[in-house]
């Protein structure tokens, strides 16, 4: 069903049988930038010189989907607005920002740089204000990263915000630790192509030496106590790989009638379109590849439940946690505590469906009342 996430609060619309209408890309990024425009974040990009030279990245650190730049998100929304939506609709405008005129690095940042993207970034802990706002799926009531009790750094992670700019994409990859991952379609459209777990070789990864010494000393593999009373069992340590370029990879098969990679074709994959109101589901461990089909906006989150608790907290957190830091802390929260299900047998939304009538309220959480446990963990 399309799911309405973000609350509309100057007047309530009263429809029997239909969802309120969803709002514009505009009306989406104009709310960004009312309740939380003042807001400095962190923007990734890359420099327009060094695109049209082939070269490195200038304006921040290395990584796949560029530098990182700093701008308020008022001005990163009204960037968007101004030199793709109106530019899109109306041809070339004049620029309505008071700000055009000024030399400051944040101002000129975007006319310096393209693809930008901000990825990621946590609504807790950067724009808690959008909060109040924001739905969560129902089937995330029984995330157990906030039912430990002791407070853990990925307890403040989740929800994370992505809004983008037209033709840009993530990197193919797997999330860390098994975390299962879930994505609300705000506005605009993205493109997902996701692989079977049991595929990933067939993806031509690119190992870190570090890993493939450890599984050849024979050091991958060690005895972890089960918490849930059924003894013990091996746990084995994940190979650390890392993805080419996907759409690259396809280039070169084509280019080579497929002697490039020739595995890639016999992966099984599923592709799929995410529109405003959408919902997407993403197992744990799934490779994944994720294009912006223009101006987007969705929030998102990894998140641990019966279905990959084994894996993520005695496979992967616990020889991550070996590293100290927060993956210990992550790992003795999640490790010591013995879940039980809830008495509350909708908590996972099942029995809405068979509901003569539903809404989109039960479909949805509120963060702070009925998913945040936050309160209630010890320090």
């Amino acid at each position: 069903p399309k799911i309405l996430m973000i609350q509309k609060k100057k007047k309530k619309i009263k429809q029997k049988d239909e969802s309120p209408p969803l709002p514009s890309t505009r009306d989406v990024l104009e709310y960004l930038s009312m309740v939380a425009g003042t807001k400095r974040v962190g923007i990734y990009c890359k420099n327009k010189a060094s695109e049209r030279e082939g070269g490195d990245d200038s304006c921040g650190k290395k990584d796949p989907l560029g530098g990182v730049c700093f701008a308020k998100l008022e001005e990163y929304c009204r960037h968007l607005m101004d030199n793709h939506i109106d530019k899109k609709a109306n041809g070339p405008q004049p620029s309505t920002n008071e700000n055009a005129g000024n030399t400051d690095d944040e101002t000129n940042v975007f006319q310096d740089t393209i693809g930008h993207y901000l990825y990621d970034v946590s609504l807790k802990k950067q724009l808690p204000i959008l909060l109040d706002d924001f739905r969560l799926p129902r089937y995330i009531q029984k995330d157990f990263l906030q039912r430990t009790m002791r407070r853990h750094y990925f307890v403040e992670s989740w929800p994370t915000l992505f809004v983008a700019s037209p033709d840009t994409k993530s990197t193919l990859h797997i999330d860390q630790w098994h975390g299962s991952f879930w994505m609300v379609q705000v506005a605009g459209s993205k493109r997902w192509t996701m692989f079977h777990p049991d595929d990933y070789s067939n993806l031509d990864p690119i190992y870190h030496p570090d890993s493939i010494n450890r599984a050849k000393k024979g050091n991958n593999s060690e005895k972890v106590k089960e918490e849930d009373g059924n003894g013990e069992s091996e746990a084995q340590e994940p190979m650390r790989a890392a993805f080419r370029d996907l759409r690259e990879m396809e280039k070169a098969n084509v280019e080579s009638d497929g002697k490039a990679h020739p595995r890639l074709s016999s992966a099984r994959r599923v592709e799929v379109v995410l529109t405003p109101g959408d919902l997407l589901f993403v197992p744990g461990g799934t490779p994944h590849f994720v294009e912006n089909l223009g101006v987007t906006v969705a929030y998102a989150g990894n998140f641990v439940d019966a279905g990959n608790y084994r894996k993520a907290v005695h496979c992967d957190l616990f020889h991550m946690a070996k590293r100290g830091g927060v993956y210990e802390t992550t790992h003795r929260a999640l490790s010591e505590v013995c879940f039980e299900d809830d008495e509350d047998e909708n908590g996972t939304g099942e029995g809405v469906q068979n509901k003569k009538e539903s809404s989109a309220a039960d479909y949805t959480i509120d963060y702070f009342d009925d998913y945040s446990g936050l309160q209630g963990m010890m320090p």
